[in-house]
C-alpha cells in the first residue's frame, strides 16, 4: 500500500518538476527573443512592441520601400501537443504583379489549396528540389514568362535555407515573401541576416520598369477590374513569343475578356430589340392612320346624306 502511494508521488514530483522546469525554460527563451528584438529594432529604427509579460514581442518597418512584419505564429497540429508556434518574417510590397500566384515549400499545402490558384507551374531548370515546392498561378504562361533565371536562382537559394519555409504569394494588387522558422531568433545578427536577404530578394522578384511596360495591358486592365479577387471569370491572356534570336525575348500579349465579350452580345441584343420595337411602332402607327382615314371618309358620307335629305325636305316644302 505504502509503496504504490510512494511511487505515485514520486511521479506527481517528476511530473510537476517537469511542467515548471519547461515554464522557467520557456519564459527564458522568452525574454532572450525580447532583448534580442528590440536591440535590433532600435538598430535598425523599427517599432518594438514588448507585448505583455508572457507574450512574444512583434517588430514592424520598412526597408528600401519593402514593408516588414515580424511576430509568432501558432498552428494547430494533429500530434499530442495541439498546437505549434513558430517565427515569422513578413515582407510586403504593395505592387502589380501580371497574374496571381504562389511559390512555397509543402508545408503550406493545407493554406494554399483553398486559393483560386488552380494552373500548376513546373520548374524545368531543376533548381528548385523536387517534391519539395508548390508552385500554382492562375495563368502558368504569365508565370513561366515572369520566372526568370535569375528569379528561379534566388527562390532556390530561398528554398535550400536550413529549418526554414518560404512561401511567395502574390497578385495584381500585392506580393508577400514570408519566412517561417521554429527558431526563436534570440540573436540580432540573425534577424539581421534574414532580413537583408528576404529584402534583397523581394526587390529582385519586384517587375523591373522593362517589364511593367511590357506587361502594361494586363496591368491597365487590372486597374479597372480585379475579376481574381471577386470570384469572376479570368482574363484570357495569350502569350506569343517573338521568334528565335529576338532581341530580349520580347513579348507580345493580347487580352481576350469573356466580361468584354459577354456586354458586347448583351449591347447588340439590346440594339435587336430596339430596332425590333422601332418596326412594331411603325406598325401601329400605320394601322391607326389607316383606322383614322376609314373614319374621316365615314363621317364625309353621313355629312351628304344630311345633305341630301334637307334638300328633299326643301323640294316637299316648295310643292
Amino acid at each position: 500500500m505504502w509503496g504504490i502511494f510512494i511511487m505515485w508521488f514520486i511521479l506527481w514530483i517528476a511530473l510537476s518538476v517537469f511542467v515548471i522546469g519547461f515554464y522557467i525554460w520557456s519564459l527564458r527563451v522568452l525574454y532572450q527573443q525580447k532583448y534580442a528584438w528590440s536591440v535590433f529594432a532600435k538598430k535598425k529604427g523599427f517599432e518594438y512592441d514588448r507585448g505583455k509579460i508572457t507574450d512574444p514581442p512583434t517588430i514592424s518597418g520598412e526597408v528600401d520601400g519593402v514593408n516588414l512584419s515580424f511576430y509568432t505564429g501558432e498552428r494547430t497540429t494533429e500530434d499530442v501537443r495541439g498546437q505549434r508556434f513558430f517565427t515569422v518574417l513578413e515582407f510586403h510590397v504593395d505592387c502589380k504583379m501580371p497574374t496571381g500566384g504562389v511559390i512555397c515549400h509543402k508545408d503550406f499545402r493545407s493554406i494554399i489549396d483553398g486559393l483560386s490558384f488552380n494552373q500548376p507551374y513546373n520548374e524545368k531548370t531543376k533548381v528548385w528540389k523536387k517534391g519539395q515546392y508548390i508552385a500554382r498561378s492562375r495563368n502558368a504562361a504569365l508565370l513561366e514568362d515572369y520566372l526568370t533565371e535569375d528569379r528561379i536562382q534566388i527562390i532556390g537559394k530561398l528554398f535550400k535555407q536550413k529549418d526554414v519555409s518560404i512561401l511567395y504569394i502574390f497578385d495584381e494588387v500585392e506580393a508577400v515573401l514570408r519566412l517561417e522558422t521554429a527558431d526563436p531568433l534570440v540573436k540580432p545578427s540573425t534577424l539581421d541576416k534574414y532580413t537583408k536577404n528576404m529584402v534583397f530578394a523581394m526587390k529582385k522578384l519586384m517587375l523591373t520598369a522593362e517589364e511593367q511596360e511590357r506587361y502594361k495591358p494586363v496591368l491597365q486592365k487590372m486597374d479597372i477590374e480585379l475579376p481574381a479577387r471577386q470570384g469572376a471569370a479570368q482574363d484570357t491572356v495569350q502569350i506569343n513569343k517573338a521568334k528565335d534570336g529576338a532581341s530580349d525575348d520580347k513579348v507580345d500579349i493580347t487580352l481576350n475578356d469573356p466580361d468584354d465579350a459577354a456586354d458586347k452580345g448583351a449591347q447588340d441584343k439590346k440594339k435587336t430589340d430596339e430596332t425590333a420595337s422601332g418596326q412594331d411602332t411603325s406598325g401601329n402607327d400605320a394601322e391607326k392612320d389607316k383606322a383614322d382615314k376609314n373614319k374621316t371618309e365615314k363621317d364625309r358620307s353621313g355629312k351628304d346624306g344630311d345633305g341630301n335629305n334637307t334638300s328633299e325636305d326643301a323640294s316637299k316644302k316648295d310643292t
